[in-house]
């Protein structure tokens, strides 16, 4: 037992075949995993995902990047979820957010609800060399993908305090995210949001004028509607009135 916790420790989550691969059996996989369990040396994550503990706590010993990336072979950390990887979440949420191709059902584990988004583009999608156990979209998808989807950022407010503590930030990332979701709403929304931030984020006209080049000429909104919205002329935009902007020292006004 001691032999197969210290592989297990190794690799830290897992699943039923991963664990019969270092046992040798299906059997003694499952015998291996009912004993953990019950010995809190192993926690049961969700169906078919475990984790090991941590020997002085026995409380799990990954945490919910690490646990997120692990749900699918493919699974992801996005939107509100990889902002707060990346270390711009104003907030911190209770859920985490999956991109994957393979369903899953949303499921409650230590507090935290996983919750499966429907994948979008494939590009941009990261493993840190600080992490080899995590999956989460870099930086320029993260903050194309919230735009695209603002509720799953948070809502509008919980977006503006992100983007305003960005400093830099790769145009030509954001431009080729931008090209692959094929939107004109999208670079609407881009242009208008970003156009807050252009000083700090160090990004050029040449930019904006590459979004202003492909927002056709129809009039779209900012978000959905619920509330009352304002014209903006320059992107073709309906927007809340009540919009929250991020001021250049960092405060915010209405």
């Amino acid at each position: 037992m001691k032999e197969y916790l210290h592989k297990l420790h190794q690799i830290k989550l897992f699943s039923l075949n991963d664990v019969t691969r270092i046992v040798g059996n299906e059997s003694t996989a499952k015998s291996l995993l009912s004993a953990g369990i019950k010995k809190k040396t192993i926690c049961r994550v969700k169906m078919n995902l475990y984790s090991v503990t941590d020997l002085a706590t026995l409380h799990c010993a990954t945490n919910k990047y690490e646990i997120a990336s692990h749900i699918s072979d493919s699974a992801c950390i996005a939107y509100h979820s990889a902002m707060e990887y990346h270390g711009f979440g104003h907030q911190l949420f209770n859920e985490v957010s999956v991109i994957t191709p393979y369903a899953f059902k949303t499921f409650e584990f230590e507090g935290l609800t996983y919750i499966r988004r429907q994948p979008t583009i494939t590009d941009g999608i990261i493993t840190p060399p600080m992490d080899s156990l995590v999956r989460v979209t870099n930086l320029e998808r993260t903050v194309i993908d919230c735009i695209d989807r603002i509720k799953y950022a948070g809502g509008l407010e919980e977006l503006l305090n992100n983007l305003s503590s960005i400093t830099f930030i790769n145009e030509n990332k954001l431009l080729y995210y931008l090209d692959a979701y094929k939107k004109a709403a999208l670079y609407q929304k881009t242009g208008f949001l970003l156009s807050k931030y252009k000083k700090q984020m160090h990004l050029s006209q040449g930019f904006f004028r590459q979004c202003k080049a492909n927002i056709g000429k129809s009039t779209r909104y900012l978000e959905d509607v619920t509330e009352k919205t304002k014209y903006n002329a320059e992107w073709h935009l309906c927007i809340p009135e009540n919009i929250t902007s991020i001021t250049e020292e960092g405060g915010i006004y209405v």
